[in-house]
Protein backbone atom coordinates (compact mmCIF):
# COMPACT_ATOMS: atom_id res chain seq x y z
CA UNK A 1 0.00 0.00 0.00
CA UNK A 2 3.11 2.25 0.79
CA UNK A 3 4.57 1.62 -2.44
CA UNK A 4 1.59 2.13 -4.51
CA UNK A 5 1.76 5.83 -2.97
CA UNK A 6 4.80 6.63 -3.35
CA UNK A 7 4.55 5.56 -6.83
CA UNK A 8 1.70 7.77 -7.25
CA UNK A 9 3.15 10.68 -5.70
CA UNK A 10 6.46 10.39 -7.43
CA UNK A 11 4.11 10.15 -10.92
CA UNK A 12 2.13 13.15 -9.90
CA UNK A 13 5.32 15.08 -9.05
CA UNK A 14 7.04 14.81 -12.65
CA UNK A 15 5.94 17.29 -15.11
CA UNK A 16 4.80 15.36 -18.11
CA UNK A 17 3.17 12.77 -16.25
CA UNK A 18 0.67 15.92 -14.78
CA UNK A 19 -0.25 16.82 -18.91
CA UNK A 20 -0.92 13.10 -19.33
CA UNK A 21 -3.20 13.32 -16.22
CA UNK A 22 -4.92 16.37 -17.12
CA UNK A 23 -5.37 15.13 -20.44
CA UNK A 24 -6.80 11.92 -19.31
CA UNK A 25 -9.10 14.14 -16.95
CA UNK A 26 -10.66 16.43 -19.58
CA UNK A 27 -11.34 13.19 -21.31
CA UNK A 28 -13.28 11.54 -18.59
CA UNK A 29 -14.48 14.97 -18.43
CA UNK A 30 -16.28 14.74 -21.90
CA UNK A 31 -17.49 11.38 -21.24
CA UNK A 32 -19.45 11.55 -18.02
CA UNK A 33 -20.97 15.48 -20.21
CA UNK A 34 -21.92 13.92 -23.41
CA UNK A 35 -23.19 9.92 -21.30
CA UNK A 36 -25.31 12.74 -19.11
CA UNK A 37 -26.51 14.23 -21.80
CA UNK A 38 -27.83 11.40 -23.40
CA UNK A 39 -29.37 10.38 -20.21
CA UNK A 40 -31.53 13.50 -20.61
CA UNK A 41 -32.61 13.00 -23.85
CA UNK A 42 -34.23 9.65 -22.91
CA UNK A 43 -35.48 10.03 -19.53
CA UNK A 44 -38.36 7.72 -18.55
CA UNK A 45 -38.41 5.34 -21.17
CA UNK A 46 -35.57 4.64 -23.51
CA UNK A 47 -38.47 3.91 -26.25
CA UNK A 48 -40.39 6.81 -25.72
CA UNK A 49 -41.16 9.35 -27.73
CA UNK A 50 -43.66 12.86 -27.59
CA UNK A 51 -47.33 11.70 -28.69
CA UNK A 52 -48.49 14.50 -31.94
CA UNK A 53 -50.69 15.61 -29.75
CA UNK A 54 -50.14 18.50 -26.79
CA UNK A 55 -53.06 17.24 -24.61
CA UNK A 56 -55.83 20.03 -26.07
CA UNK A 57 -57.78 17.43 -28.29
CA UNK A 58 -57.35 15.12 -24.78
CA UNK A 59 -58.77 17.70 -22.53
CA UNK A 60 -61.52 18.28 -25.21
CA UNK A 61 -62.76 14.76 -25.53
CA UNK A 62 -62.93 14.19 -22.47
CA UNK A 63 -64.68 17.62 -21.31
CA UNK A 64 -67.18 16.78 -24.20
CA UNK A 65 -68.01 13.55 -22.24
CA UNK A 66 -67.92 15.26 -18.80
CA UNK A 67 -70.35 17.79 -19.68
CA UNK A 68 -72.39 15.20 -21.85
CA UNK A 69 -72.84 13.10 -17.97
CA UNK A 70 -73.46 15.99 -15.18
CA UNK A 71 -75.75 17.64 -17.00
CA UNK A 72 -77.54 13.95 -16.21
CA UNK A 73 -76.92 14.46 -12.38
CA UNK A 74 -80.18 15.83 -10.13
CA UNK A 75 -79.62 19.44 -10.43
CA UNK A 76 -77.08 20.56 -12.32
CA UNK A 77 -79.27 21.91 -15.33
CA UNK A 78 -76.64 23.17 -17.97
CA UNK A 79 -72.75 22.93 -17.45
CA UNK A 80 -69.50 24.17 -18.70
CA UNK A 81 -66.16 21.79 -18.03
CA UNK A 82 -63.22 23.03 -18.30
CA UNK A 83 -59.77 19.92 -18.41
CA UNK A 84 -56.41 21.34 -17.95
CA UNK A 85 -53.72 19.03 -18.78
CA UNK A 86 -50.01 18.70 -17.68
CA UNK A 87 -47.84 18.48 -21.22
CA UNK A 88 -48.78 15.73 -23.97
CA UNK A 89 -49.57 12.71 -24.09
CA UNK A 90 -46.48 9.67 -24.89
CA UNK A 91 -46.62 6.82 -27.14
CA UNK A 92 -43.96 3.73 -26.39
CA UNK A 93 -42.88 2.21 -28.61
CA UNK A 94 -41.36 -1.39 -28.67
CA UNK A 95 -37.15 -1.08 -28.53
CA UNK A 96 -34.59 -3.06 -28.45
CA UNK A 97 -31.37 -2.02 -26.33
CA UNK A 98 -27.25 -3.13 -26.87
CA UNK A 99 -24.56 -1.93 -24.26
CA UNK A 100 -20.93 -3.18 -25.63
CA UNK A 101 -18.48 -2.09 -23.16
CA UNK A 102 -14.74 -2.31 -23.22
CA UNK A 103 -12.06 -1.81 -20.66
CA UNK A 104 -8.52 -2.12 -21.51
CA UNK A 105 -4.90 -1.34 -19.75
CA UNK A 106 -1.20 -0.72 -20.33
CA UNK A 107 1.15 -0.73 -18.34
CA UNK A 108 5.09 1.25 -18.98
CA UNK A 109 7.39 0.35 -16.29
CA UNK A 110 10.03 2.55 -17.70
CA UNK A 111 7.99 5.67 -17.23
CA UNK A 112 6.11 4.39 -13.79
CA UNK A 113 2.57 4.54 -15.25
CA UNK A 114 -0.69 2.93 -16.57
CA UNK A 115 -2.67 4.05 -19.16
CA UNK A 116 -6.64 2.87 -18.73
CA UNK A 117 -8.60 3.44 -21.13
CA UNK A 118 -12.60 2.32 -21.18
CA UNK A 119 -15.26 3.09 -24.11
CA UNK A 120 -19.36 1.83 -23.51
CA UNK A 121 -21.70 2.12 -26.44
CA UNK A 122 -24.97 1.78 -26.56
CA UNK A 123 -27.31 1.38 -29.28
CA UNK A 124 -30.95 1.69 -29.69
CA UNK A 125 -33.27 0.13 -32.26
CA UNK A 126 -37.18 0.58 -32.39
CA UNK A 127 -38.83 -2.64 -33.59
CA UNK A 128 -40.70 -2.31 -36.37
CA UNK A 129 -43.83 -4.11 -37.78
CA UNK A 130 -43.10 -6.74 -40.69
CA UNK A 131 -44.50 -5.60 -44.12
CA UNK A 132 -43.09 -4.90 -47.84
CA UNK A 133 -41.71 -2.21 -48.99
CA UNK A 134 -41.62 1.64 -47.52
CA UNK A 135 -44.74 0.31 -45.33
CA UNK A 136 -43.22 -0.22 -42.12
CA UNK A 137 -44.37 1.31 -38.88
CA UNK A 138 -42.36 0.75 -35.35
CA UNK A 139 -44.43 -1.59 -32.92
CA UNK A 140 -46.69 0.58 -30.63
CA UNK A 141 -46.44 -1.12 -26.79
CA UNK A 142 -48.83 1.35 -25.34
CA UNK A 143 -49.99 5.12 -24.99
CA UNK A 144 -49.55 6.97 -22.20
CA UNK A 145 -52.54 10.25 -21.78
CA UNK A 146 -51.63 13.15 -20.50
CA UNK A 147 -51.88 14.04 -16.56
CA UNK A 148 -55.12 15.87 -15.42
CA UNK A 149 -54.01 18.73 -13.47
CA UNK A 150 -57.57 20.47 -13.00
CA UNK A 151 -61.01 20.64 -13.64
CA UNK A 152 -63.61 23.40 -13.39
CA UNK A 153 -67.45 22.77 -13.82
CA UNK A 154 -69.61 25.75 -14.38
CA UNK A 155 -73.28 25.12 -13.90
CA UNK A 156 -76.86 26.04 -13.92
CA UNK A 157 -76.98 24.60 -9.87
CA UNK A 158 -73.44 25.06 -8.72
CA UNK A 159 -74.49 26.96 -6.27
CA UNK A 160 -75.90 24.25 -4.28
CA UNK A 161 -73.62 22.56 -2.10
CA UNK A 162 -75.30 19.33 -2.43
CA UNK A 163 -74.77 19.48 -6.55
CA UNK A 164 -71.00 20.95 -5.44
CA UNK A 165 -70.53 17.40 -3.47
CA UNK A 166 -72.02 15.45 -6.41
CA UNK A 167 -70.25 16.67 -9.17
CA UNK A 168 -66.91 17.00 -7.37
CA UNK A 169 -67.74 13.17 -6.17
CA UNK A 170 -68.12 11.95 -9.79
CA UNK A 171 -65.37 13.58 -11.34
CA UNK A 172 -62.76 12.45 -9.01
CA UNK A 173 -64.77 9.25 -9.61
CA UNK A 174 -64.11 9.21 -13.38
CA UNK A 175 -60.76 10.53 -13.65
CA UNK A 176 -58.55 10.07 -10.36
CA UNK A 177 -58.35 13.84 -9.89
CA UNK A 178 -58.21 15.05 -6.02
CA UNK A 179 -61.07 16.73 -4.48
CA UNK A 180 -58.56 19.33 -4.51
CA UNK A 181 -58.40 20.03 -8.22
CA UNK A 182 -62.09 20.15 -8.85
CA UNK A 183 -63.72 23.49 -8.92
CA UNK A 184 -67.62 23.70 -9.22
CA UNK A 185 -68.81 26.70 -9.97
CA UNK A 186 -72.46 28.27 -10.69
CA UNK A 187 -73.29 29.64 -13.83
CA UNK A 188 -74.06 33.34 -14.08
CA UNK A 189 -77.74 33.73 -13.64
CA UNK A 190 -78.33 30.04 -12.53
CA UNK A 191 -80.11 28.88 -9.23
Amino acid sequence: MKDGLKNAARFLGEGKNRIYLAILAAALGVLVITSAAGEKATAGSPAARAAPDDGGRYAEEIENRLTALLTRIEGVGDAEVMVTTLGGGELVYAAEERSDSSRSSSERPEAQSVTVQRSESLQRSLTLLGGSGSGQEPVLVKVISPQISGVTVVCDGGGSAQVQLRVTQAVSALLSVPASRICVLPMSGGR
